[in-house]
């Protein structure tokens, strides 16, 4: 291709130029090893990417018909695929790895917040939750999904439940974080790929 131009798409990289005499653009996951993910060609390299566009757009819509609805919070929890694409896309750093890690390898049981911020070497539990919920933004961001609105606020959110779920309280009546199972599949994927 020769001289391509670049752009963003959603979680996505278009490049567009001309290959062999013909208009044609290309989708990559932004930062992801997934290769190719979509090409269009057409008679412009403008057509080619609104075209590129309109085919990304609509496999997004079904990707998002795909979503199981959690009714405890209100939550389109986003699939494998869609979770798997962010975290390429994001590229958790080190301590935020080991919390994705530790959250998924807890499954149905779940984690603490101080659970949480002993695993990834936070010093204070508002450490943890800000980290993890700066994550949970990161990643809903890569999506394009809306954060879970908060049953405690008005007009707030919960950046933390595009991760996880409450769970039931320990004992002690700490609150309990369970990783959403389509996160955990992703998360074992992401780190297969390391």
């Amino acid at each position: 291709m020769d001289k391509p131009v670049e752009s963003r798409h959603g979680p996505y990289t278009i490049k567009a130029g001309m290959l062999h005499g013909t208009a044609t653009a290309r989708a990559f996951v932004t930062g992801g090893k997934a290769g190719l993910v979509a090409q269009a060609d057409a008679d412009s390299i403008e057509d080619a990417v609104a075209t590129l566009k309109r085919d990304l757009d609509g496999r997004a819509a079904t990707e998002r018909s795909h979503r199981r609805h959690d009714p405890a919070s209100g939550f389109d929890v986003p699939t494998v695929k869609e979770y798997l694409q962010a975290l390429q896309v994001v590229k958790p750093h080190d301590a935020h790895l080991v919390m994705l890690r530790a959250h998924a390898l807890a499954g149905e049981a779940g984690l603490t917040a101080g659970q949480l911020a002993a695993d990834a070497g936070y010093q204070s539990l508002s450490a943890a939750n800000l980290q993890y919920g700066l994550l949970g933004r990161q990643i809903a961001e890569a999506i394009g999904c809306d954060l879970p609105a908060s049953s405690l606020r008005k007009d707030a959110d919960v950046a933390t439940g595009v991760l996880a779920r409450a769970g039931a309280p320990r004992e002690s009546g700490s609150f309990v974080w369970v990783m959403h199972p389509e996160l955990r599949e992703a998360v074992a994927d992401y780190v297969a790929m390391a």
